[in-house]
């Protein structure tokens, strides 16, 4: 792959005010593409630029739908480094869709990577509420209104409905390709019918690790939580759980933080659970080598999510994972080889994956194989270039 002509990729982001996910996938993916000697070009907003001006807050509802500094500066530099394709991972707020129009403008082939569900859901996540969430799918994405579903605000709210009411009324995402990570997101972001499902690709999302499991060394018997101590990641339903389980024999250790971080602090001392430590953060290494220990790494979403990193690092490692078998955690996990499943919000079926885990003899070399041909940074560029060259060739 690497004797092909190589191309002249203009790489796109909007930084969010708290770095996230989305921003991983970006900085691996670029670095990827220089690594394997494209000619690549980046442009970058973050959405820190709206406290630093009072024009761009009162502009903040046009800025959303249609940037026009965006605009311009995207056709430049179409035309200054003769671009081949765009790639686009983030558009919220200040690249805007309106990279999309000058793409078409100048005839220039477009992706947009999939990272949430804001193309058919204001606050992207199909989550409300505590619960899963698709009214706008099945009702019009003005239901976000009447809910305040962004920020609880209704005028945001109803700034995030316009935008992409408008873009589909103009019908641009007929022009736009997209890279969904699996088959379930695709299904939900083809609910909108500007989308069409012969321009949408799937390609998983990957980590890059240099960090080996050594399989040989025995596992210690303790599970591992690693997101943030949000509601809807989880961490409640775990702790309560967890203290159902009551096995003492057992660690369960909780890195990450959140809004929830007292809530859990207060729910382990006044529950006397003395199994459970809280680590706060950690760095990417540290966290490898304690996935690597763990006999599994516990992801218990309320919501979708798209394909979570954790998942992907404790698979890197020769972990398996436990989560809920509904959304991308069910295409991600397989039963019986790289984790265990259970019913959503089931505590019952919940401590019976954990006793799964603890009797099943896993092989951790199938698991880190598993990542290798379906995670790694070498699969993952040949599938992104064959992504590229299929849209160019189209």
């Amino acid at each position: 792959m690497d004797n092909v002509e190589k191309l002249n990729i203009l790489v796109v982001h909007n930084y969010y005010q708290q770095s996230g996910g989305e921003d991983l996938v970006f900085e691996n993916e670029l670095e990827l593409l220089k690594k394997h000697g494209n000619n690549v070009i980046t442009y970058t907003r973050n959405n820190n630029e709206i406290s630093n001006s009072l024009l761009r807050k009162i502009l903040f509802p046009l800025i959303v739908i249609f940037n026009f500094k965006t605009y311009f500066d995207i056709k430049k530099i179409i035309i200054k480094y003769n671009i081949d394709i765009i790639h686009v991972h983030n558009t919220m707020f200040f690249v805007s869709q309106s990279i999309y129009y000058a793409a078409k403008l100048l005839k220039i082939p477009i992706v947009q990577s999939i990272h949430n569900f804001r193309f058919v859901c204001p606050n992207a996540l199909l989550y409300r509420n505590k619960t899963v969430c698709e009214q706008c799918i099945s009702n019009g994405v003005f239901q976000s209104v009447r809910n305040k579903c962004y920020k609880n605000s209704f005028l945001i709210t109803l700034i995030m409905a316009l935008n992409i009411k408008i873009h589909k009324i103009t019908r641009i995402h007929n022009y736009v390709n997209f890279i969904c990570n699996t088959n379930f997101t695709s299904s939900k972001i083809l609910s909108d019918k500007t989308i069409l499902k012969n321009k949408v690709y799937i390609k998983n999302n990957f980590t890059i690790t240099d960090y080996s499991v050594n399989v040989l060394n025995e596992r210690e018997n303790s599970f591992v939580f690693a997101a943030r101590l949000d509601e809807n990641k989880g961490i409640d339903f775990l702790l309560k759980s967890w203290k159902v389980f009551n096995n003492l024999h057992y660690k369960l250790y909780i890195c990450g933080a959140g809004n929830l971080q007292s809530w859990c602090e207060n729910f382990i001392i006044d529950n006397n659970i003395t199994n459970v430590e809280m680590l706060g953060y950690i760095n990417h290494e540290d966290m490898l080598k304690l996935f690597s220990k763990c006999l599994a790494l516990i992801y218990p979403s309320k919501w979708y999510e798209v394909m979570p990193i954790g998942i992907i690092d404790a698979f890197s490692v020769g972990t398996p994972v436990i989560g809920p078998d509904f959304g991308n955690m069910e295409e991600m996990i397989k039963n019986n080889f790289n984790g265990f499943k259970y019913n959503y919000e089931d505590t019952n079926s919940f401590i019976n994956a954990l006793n799964n885990i603890i009797n099943f003899d896993f092989e951790y070399n199938n698991i880190r194989q598993y990542y290798l041909d379906n995670y790694s940074d070498n699969n993952n560029y040949n599938n992104l270039i064959k992504i590229y060259r299929s849209i160019i060739n189209s």
